[in-house]
């Protein structure tokens, strides 16, 4: 089943608000997808179709390093797997990493937001995307790490979104778990509907475990190595000695 519902939401390519621009380390560009490019995303993506299945042509904005990495794009994919923050945010709402700003357009005109500050960690990509960005009075984008800055004593939020990976893997589950842990006291009651999450923390949690599984199986293995050499040494002096008392 697919998350994206055309009915109730058009799609909102990014490319109507973002024109492609350039910095020291990071560029905007536009990607035209055709025909053939969505016939190929969806075929090579075959065990996430539900992230997928929505791709369609169009012109997508991508932020990447200079390098060439991929921060973050417009497809669907990105809009699937950042649901819960486009449809449950209200409130006040705390969101880690910028991106090219999809999720601060979809949720910023929503009546239930009263107020979204913005913690971007590279100055660069603030002056490239937000400057380009129609935002409304609710939005505040303060330039600093996630990992080092801290609200205000006595500051609380109704949402805490943690959206600063541009790739999945078990390392940043660890990062995480994290700052769950340290922004936790900054999170209303749950009873009040209060929630902290961060971009496909399921996946990364998933892969952390098999990680650990094969590391522990790896593990076992090199000791039934150890254990079998260490009986054959056991058995060549066992031998010798026999073999001096002989």
């Amino acid at each position: 089943m697919s998350l994206f519902d055309e009915k109730k939401e058009p799609y909102m390519f990014m490319a109507n608000f973002i024109e492609p621009r350039e910095s020291k380390n990071f560029k905007l560009i536009h990607r035209i997808a055709n025909t053939e490019d969505v016939a190929r995303m969806k075929s090579s993506n075959f065990r996430n179709w539900a992230e997928y299945r929505d791709f369609r042509e169009g012109t997508y904005v991508i932020l990447k390093h200079r390098t060439g990495g991929i921060i973050m794009s417009d497809t669907p994919m990105e809009v699937n797997t950042n649901y819960r923050i486009n449809h449950s945010a209200y409130g006040k709402i705390l969101i880690a990493g910028l991106g090219i700003g999809m999720v601060l357009m979809k949720i910023q005109d929503n009546p239930n937001v009263k107020e979204i500050t913005i913690i971007e960690r590279e100055k660069e990509i603030i002056d490239l995307v937000a400057s380009q960005l129609p935002l409304n009075n609710k939005v505040r984008i303060i330039n600093s790490d996630i990992f080092l800055w801290r609200p205000e004593k006595g500051t609380k939020y109704d949402v805490i979104y943690f959206d600063i990976w541009d790739n999945i893997c078990s390392d940043n589950y660890e990062e995480m778990k994290y700052l769950h842990r340290q922004f936790r006291k900054y999170l209303k009651k749950k009873d009040t509907g209060a929630w902290m999450d961060s971009w496909r923390k399921e996946d990364c949690r998933d892969l952390y475990f098999e990680d650990s599984l094969y590391s522990r199986e790896s593990g076992m293995e090199v000791l039934r190595i150890k254990l079998e050499e260490a009986h054959k040494i056991k058995e060549i002096v066992s031998s010798q000695k026999s073999k001096i008392k002989l």
